[in-house]
């Protein structure tokens, strides 16, 4: 389980973008980025519109099962498409062939893994935010690759899980059906074993009203 090991960035900020609920996410603060996309909107932009009032630089926001954006936002560029490498969805490769620096959001219904795994550069993404969905149900091995692939261009810094569909035992260890995982690329950083518990106070439930998962021991804390 060393591939979903969460570290601890030590000298940066750990801070909440977009609603105190199902939407928002918990990111490093103290970067730069030269593009923001978000992949899978859906009816909630509270992190899009958090993320962009924050910083004011080109966006690409994509979800082809939606018509429009739940409000008017001038700030946010939408392009109704989904993520695929098929005709007629979108594989971010020459976006992201153009930039050096990206976040990278990501929520699109178990359609993640295909597009980790087919991606040729990881890379130019300085930080993400996805969620997970069911890698330790089904398609297990193609799925857990893809979490592997991305421990190996960044450090995973920071896990909640969605209190929508509980947990399982993997390989004797306690892991969430779905999760959302912050992550920033490898460099220069001072990492450390992680020893916070989670949730944390900057988390909050996905499902209002149900009590949260908690994640402890390893590779969670370690």
């Amino acid at each position: 389980m060393d591939f979903l090991r969460i570290y601890n960035i030590k000298n940066y900020q750990k801070i909440r973008i977009g609603d105190k609920k199902d939407g928002g996410y918990v990111v490093l603060d103290g970067f730069n980025y030269d593009c923001f996309i978000s992949c899978g909107v859906g009816d909630n932009v509270s992190f899009e519109i958090d993320f962009l009032n924050k910083y004011n630089i080109p966006n690409f926001c994509f979800d082809g099962t939606v018509e429009k954006l739940p409000v008017d936002n001038q700030k946010i560029n939408f392009i109704k498409k989904n993520i695929g490498f098929n005709e007629n969805e979108e594989n971010l490769l020459n976006i992201s062939d153009n930039y050096k620096n990206i976040f990278l959001k990501m929520d699109i219904e178990k359609a993640e893994y295909d597009w980790i795994l087919n991606t040729n550069n990881l890379k130019n993404y300085k930080q993400i935010v996805i969620e997970f969905h069911q890698p330790f149900k089904e398609d297990i091995e193609k799925r857990i690759s893809a979490i592997k692939k991305l421990s190996q261009t960044h450090y995973f810094y920071h896990i909640h899980a969605n209190n929508c569909c509980g947990t399982r035992k993997y390989k004797g260890f306690t892991v969430p059906n779905i999760f959302e995982i912050s992550m920033i690329r490898k460099g220069k950083f001072k990492v450390l074993p992680n020893q916070e518990l989670f949730p944390t106070i900057l988390d909050y439930p996905n499902v209002e009203g149900r009590e949260e998962i908690k994640l402890e021991g390893y590779p969670y804390q370690w």
